[in-house]
């Protein structure tokens, strides 16, 4: 694959709108997402930040900002793909300032795909991402996994967090494709499991209408009753 092709067949767009709770109570939107699209692949990141937390909207930036980081590290080979997670709280504790690192938490979702066919993974707390191969669709981790159990969010007060990172299968032949949603809980957290693909087909196909606009208001008009969280996705697709 080239770097020409890739970058032209490639789509990408995220958004974020701040949850009825926090409207009513006056707080800001915690969630936090960053897009990088470079010549030699994108980055994609999507952090909550813990809600109890007073300070974690500045986590869910700084940890959005450490992924960013972290994309152009690995792939001029400075870290290994085992030190990925670990860099990933490095910077972002570097990142958070310090009068606000005694309650910055947050999520942690992110992928980098490569222009060498390499697609990397990564979950730390809750939030989902899927992720369809041509037709295989594949929910990277369920709640009920035991790992869940184990992932917390990024604190600046505790040492390392029990990542989930894994590459994923990427064949750059013509007509075969790569579709990839990564979402908060604001989100997922509302999607019953036997719809979770019907979900991401409709997402997705708002990322090939290629309209900025198609994302955030469709997260403005969430018709779920009782949601009233922030909500936070981002949707790749690229067709080969």
């Amino acid at each position: 694959m080239t770097t020409t092709s890739f970058i032209k067949n490639s789509i990408v767009f995220g958004a974020s709108v701040i949850g009825q709770s926090h409207v009513m109570n006056g707080t800001c939107n915690q969630d936090f997402f960053r897009i990088k699209k470079t010549k030699y692949g994108v980055a994609m990141s999507v952090c909550d930040g813990v809600g109890s937390n007073k300070y974690s909207q500045y986590g869910s930036r700084a940890a959005s900002k450490s992924v960013m980081k972290v994309f152009g590290l690995y792939r001029k080979k400075r870290i290994s793909k085992d030190e990925i997670g670990k860099t990933i709280e490095k910077y972002y504790k570097k990142y958070v300032k310090k009068k606000y690192r005694s309650a910055a938490g947050t999520t942690c979702l992110f992928s980098f795909i490569y222009t060498n066919n390499e697609v990397i993974v990564g979950q730390a707390g809750d939030g989902v991402i899927l992720i369809k191969e041509d037709e295989k669709f594949i929910v990277f981790q369920n709640k009920t996994d035991d790992f869940m159990n184990e992932v917390s969010a990024l604190t600046c007060n505790h040492s390392y967090s029990n990542w989930k990172i894994k590459n994923v299968k990427f064949d750059q032949s013509v007509n075969k494709k790569l579709e990839l949603l990564l979402s908060t809980d604001g989100i997922s957290e509302d999607i019953i499991p036997e719809k979770r693909e019907a979900f991401f087909d409709h997402f997705i196909e708002l990322t090939k209408s290629n309209k900025e606009s198609s994302l955030p208001d469709t997260l403005k008009n969430w018709d779920v009753p009782g949601s009233v969280d922030d909500k936070t996705v981002i949707t790749f697709s690229w067709r080969g």
